[in-house]
């Protein structure tokens, strides 16, 4: 036994727990029962043979579960993105084609993060390359010819790659070509896929300002089931809805991205709730959840909420932690909040005035 296979947790605190599993697995139409699951995990994390009645459409099938579970619960745990990557390999050598095109790009995105890092000169994210020349020809030899053979998953993948490069509207032609490609195959994976592929395209579309299509393209990576995974879809049509002054569509979509726990919807949908629906509890509840990693605009906005409720000493400490942060947004906060410092001054002195009365002001001297 290897010392690593010594020092790892067992598999059951990798996996999700059972009843969650047992779920994912009804979810995502598995055709193996519990103990065979179980048993594939174990082989996959033990690198041993897989059950011979698994296919590499049912390690994909359990690689995403693992994926979806990571995405959902925001936990990223180094075994556990290991036996991930261990089932998709597992896959792969199998010959299922979404598992190569998976591995593929897994390669071709290190690759393009690795050259941003190190044209950027940002060079400690740029040694963490661990493929070989020879690992990215083959993955661009294999991504293209799955892409020439209009596999879907290989263009929606080949669209991520030059997203990420910068070529967003070749990545949004291959994003529209992946989602005309699986237009009416009903499977799980499918839907997927293409809401993904509608995400991209709507962000590229916002990218250009091009807002009646990028409304289009992220509602329908909502009817596809894609906000689930990625709740920013509803941010940028909370952003979009703003721009008109929708401002009740704009809080509906704010707080479905806030409810999924996405982070940049915490500022906006508090400014919403505080300065247009005169909401202060709700306003200071969202922005409380973003004052938790210390986010200024939240900060700040816990600020305006304590001076609204006349709560002084609170809007104090939210000044001062404030005050800490970076300069320039204290700047800014100073400029646009020079009454209500004033007045937040005002109470200082006279609190400073009664803490004298009540000590005998300078009668000890």
């Amino acid at each position: 036994m290897s010392s690593e296979s010594k020092t790892r947790p067992p598999l059951e605190e990798v996996l999700p727990k059972k009843n969650t599993l047992r779920n994912y697995l009804f979810q995502h139409k598995v055709p193996l029962s519990y103990a065979d699951v179980m048993k594939t995990y174990q082989s996959c994390y033990d690198d041993t043979s897989v059950p011979k009645k698994v296919t590499g459409q049912d390690l994909l099938s359990l690689q995403k579960i693992l994926a979806s579970h990571r995405k959902q619960t925001r936990t990223i745990s180094p075994h556990g993105l290991a036996l991930e990557h261990s089932v998709l390999e597992t896959a792969a050598e199998m010959g299922n084609h979404m598992a190569i095109a998976t591995l593929a790009g897994e390669i071709l995105t290190a690759t393009a993060k690795y050259e941003q890092a190190k044209a950027s000169g940002n060079l400690d994210s740029a040694v963490d390359l661990e493929y070989s020349p020879e690992d990215i020809e083959h993955a661009q030899k294999l991504l293209m010819e799955l892409s020439k053979n209009e596999f879907p998953l290989a263009l929606k993948i080949s669209g991520d790659v030059a997203f990420l490069v910068g070529k967003v509207d070749k990545a949004a032609e291959l994003y529209s070509k992946c989602a005309e490609l699986l237009a009416g195959d009903s499977s799980a994976v499918a839907a997927s896929t293409q809401a993904e592929c509608f995400r991209g395209i709507g962000i590229v579309a916002f990218q250009n300002y091009e807002l009646a299509e990028a409304r289009l393209a992220f509602d329908n990576c909502i009817s596809m089931g894609g906000a689930k995974d990625h709740p920013d879809v509803h941010f940028y049509l909370g952003q979009m809805a703003s721009e008109v002054s929708d401002y009740p569509r704009a809080r509906f979509h704010y707080r479905e991205a806030a409810s999924k726990g996405f982070f940049d919807s915490f500022a906006p949908l508090g400014n919403l709730e505080l300065y247009y629906f005169d909401d202060v509890t709700m306003a200071g509840h969202w922005f409380g959840l973003g004052a938790e990693m210390n986010e200024p605009s939240c900060l700040a906005g816990l600020f305006d909420v304590s001076m609204r409720k006349k709560e002084y000493s609170k809007a104090e400490g939210y000044k001062e932690r404030i005050f800490a942060g970076n300069a320039e947004f204290v700047r800014s906060f100073k400029q646009s909040r020079d009454d209500l410092l004033k007045e937040l001054e005002v109470y200082e002195k006279k609190q400073s005035e009664q803490d004298k009365e009540m000590t005998g002001g300078d009668l000890w001297k």
